[in-house]
Formats: structure tokens, sequence, C-alpha cells
């Protein structure tokens, strides 16, 4: 990608992100399949002989899949945003993700759950399922006792709500305020390794408190910077001349972080060798984005 990008190339498509966008969705399939399969914790079915390849495709991909898809998201609000205003960007979010979620969490999700309720010993037909189905659970939203659940579609409702959370933020951004901080932060960014610090940000927020055994702050924060990434030209110049750096020590901090995890070693909250670890699992996250 050319490193001479103009101001005017913003109004222009993004194919790159656009291509990104296909890859990190069919990155999917080879994902949740896998989870079948690993050697990790449960799932809706686990099959009865696992596979220390198949728990190898998942430790690769957790590190960096999903916050790809936040950054690519966040990237398409500010690509939306150069010709919507603020109230038809809500309208247009919530036509394309609430609606489709609520779609999905009645029609899509529910047979997954159907499909572990009976593997923990349950009999019946789905339409007896499906009317127990509803009583929540708060301290299990995971689906795989056959309890409610949001599946997959988890992503859909964060992407929903951070849209409109970060919605005052990105408008501001825009405007002239905004966009002397934005390139504070683009000039920062052309000093040589500066664009990594991002993940000490991300890093932080592991010590708030996580809901469901997921980070919102850290995809959160992606999301933002997925937005800020577009918003001056420099950052793609910045990017363009350290992907070399971030995908040889991303490379080497990801193979740490599969071997942790493939050994099962377990550390004690909060203590030095959980925050360090914290900080290698972000820095990888970061990197591979």
């Amino acid at each position: 990608m050319s490193t001479t990008l103009k101001p005017a190339a913003t109004t222009a498509r993004r194919y790159d992100i656009d291509w990104l966008r296909i890859a990190a969705v069919f990155m999917l399939i080879p994902y949740h399949s896998s989870r079948l399969f690993d050697v990790l914790e449960t799932y809706y079915v686990k099959n009865a002989q696992t596979s220390v390849a198949m728990t190898g495709i998942r430790t690769f991909l957790d590190p960096w899949g999903m916050p790809l898809l936040f950054v690519i998201s966040g990237e398409a609000s500010w690509l939306a945003l150069r010709r919507r205003t603020g109230a038809q960007y809500t309208r247009n979010r919530t036509l394309r993700l609430l609606i489709p979620l609520l779609f999905g969490l009645a029609v899509i999700v529910p047979p997954q759950a159907y499909i572990a309720w009976l593997g923990q010993g349950h009999t019946g037909s789905y339409w007896q399922f499906y009317r127990q189905y509803w009583v929540i659970h708060p301290q299990d939203l995971t689906g795989f006792t056959g309890m409610f659940t949001l599946g997959h579609l988890w992503f859909v409702l964060f992407l929903f709500v951070f849209s409109l959370v970060a919605l005052p933020l990105f408008l501001y951004l825009k405007g002239s305020s905004g966009s002397q901080v934005v390139g504070s932060l683009a000039g920062l960014c052309q000093r040589p390794g500066a664009i990594f610090l991002f993940a000490i940000p991300l890093w932080v927020t592991e010590a708030l408190p996580g809901l469901g055994g997921v980070n919102p702050f850290a995809y959160i924060l992606l999301f933002i910077a997925g937005f800020v990434l577009l918003a001056d030209p420099r950052f793609q110049v910045a990017l363009d001349r350290s992907w070399r750096w971030a995908l040889g020590l991303g490379t080497i901090t990801l193979a740490a972080v599969m071997v942790v995890r493939l050994s099962g070693i377990q550390f004690v909250e909060y203590s030095w060798q959980s925050t360090l670890f914290d900080l290698l699992r972000y820095f990888t996250t970061w990197a591979w984005v």
C-alpha cells in the first residue's frame, strides 16, 4: 500500500479494508470448528477425541481474530460518518445491527443451545426446549449447558452498543478541536515504534471488570482505534513503516502465548507473572492487528 496517501484519498473506497473484512469473517469458520476438538474449555458440543493441532488453530487466532474485526468496524464507522449525520449513522446501525441481532437471538442461536441441552442428558422436542430457553441465567450466558445465550452474536450486540456509546467521541474527533487531537496522535506515531504504545492502554483494561469472560473495555478501545487510524493519513504511513517489526515481534510473542496456553499453565491473578503475561497477550493482539 502506498505511503503517500493524500487527504483526498479518504473519499475513495478502501478495498483493502473490504478484503480484510472478508478474510476476518472467513477466519471464523476454522476458528469455531476447532473449538469442537480443542483441549481447552467446554463448548456446545465437544468431540470425544480432541486434537492438539485443532487447539493450535484456536490459540493462534484467539489473540487477534476478534480484535481485528472490531478495528475494521471502527474504520467502517469513520467511512460511514464521512457522508452521514449522527442521526443517520444511528438509524443505519440500528437497521444493520439491532434488528439482525434480535432475529438471530430468536432463530439462529437457540438450535446451538438445544444441541448442548441434549448433550446434558435432557430429552424433549425443540419446542419444549424453546419455551424454557428464555429464562435468563446471568451467571452463565455461554449456552454450553443449554441455557439462554447470545452465542456468536455477542459481537453484534457489542458493536451496536459501542457504535452508540462512541458516537459523541467520533463526532468530536471529526470536528476542528478533535482533529487537532488526532493530529497530535498521528504526529506521535511518526516516531519509530510509537504506534506499538497503544498496547499499553489495552493492557490496562485487564484490571477492569469483564463481562461473561469478555473484556468489553479492550474491544471498545480497538473499535475507537480503528476509527482514529483512518482519520489521518499519517497513521497509514506509520503502519506501512512498522509492519515488518509488528510481524516479527508479534510472531515471537504469539508463540510464547501459545506455549503457555497449550501447556495449561495457570498464573495467580494479579501476580507479576499474570501481569506480564497479560502485557504479552495485548502486545500480541495489537502487533497482529
